[in-house]
């Protein structure tokens, strides 16, 4: 059973970048399932509707990687020896290590139909084989002093996510002519500079992926609540 939480867990083990190659590694553990709700789970996509045929998952905070496995497709293996694909949109605290929370329709699905419980499976990470770009969706509340966003619809996990500003913010602050790492945050999976601070309103953004596949994406309004830019490429 999964237990919600804004706050973010001492002790997660980071998911090595080996394991964002498609289906490198295959883990061992169990399935539970609990009553999902997309928006709301600690991945917050809000504003990014859940594809189509993945069932959400919760995954083990071991795993939880500070958010890093936030969109992850994961194909489960269960008992009967048929695999299931779903999709990871929060954390699951109360679960033993290398184990998943699933929604009811994807528990359905992997179980066979059994009634709640436990069941032992195995899983890995595979590529969403999503035909749509990324999608940069700005945080709301944010401005040219206040820079959060969340990168959504990527095929794999992503290593990073780098801003070059172009902009000016109101403190004068602001690097120029250097790209920015931002760092995700474990509680709402959205990046933000270390400290907070503001990048100005448009800037490039460079996503990097497991493999180290980079995806530029120029003059992305970066002041605008809620805005959401398709990138010029995926994972």
């Amino acid at each position: 059973m999964l237990f919600s939480s804004s706050n973010s867990f001492a002790g997660a083990v980071s998911v090595n970048t080996s394991l964002y190659g498609d289906g490198e590694q295959v883990f061992q553990g169990e399935a539970t399932t609990w009553g999902a709700n997309w928006p709301s789970g600690n991945c917050l996509f809000e504003k990014w509707p859940q594809p189509e045929g993945l069932g959400a998952i919760a995954m083990a905070s071991n795993l939880w990687d500070s958010a890093g496995i936030c969109g992850a497709c994961i194909s489960i293996t269960g008992p009967s020896g048929d695999t299931h694909d779903g999709i990871v949109s929060d954390q699951c605290p109360s679960c033993k290590k290398d184990s998943l929370d699933l929604a009811p329709d994807l528990w359905k699905k992997v179980s066979n139909n059994q009634t709640p419980g436990i069941l032992k499976i195995s899983w890995k990470i595979v590529s969403c084989k999503f035909s749509t770009p990324i999608e940069f969706i700005n945080k709301g509340g944010v401005s040219k002093d206040s820079t959060s966003v969340q990168v959504a619809g990527s095929n794999m996990p992503i290593e990073s996510l780098e801003i070059l500003p172009s902009g000016s913010n109101s403190s004068g602050t602001m690097p120029t002519g250097n790209w920015v790492k931002l760092v995700r945050q474990s509680s709402s999976n959205y990046f933000q500079p270390d400290p907070p601070s503001g990048l100005g309103a448009i800037g490039d953004l460079r996503v990097t992926c497991g493999d180290g596949k980079q995806i530029i994406t120029k003059h992305v309004h970066l002041d605008q609540p809620l805005n959401t830019t398709a990138a010029t490429g995926n994972c």
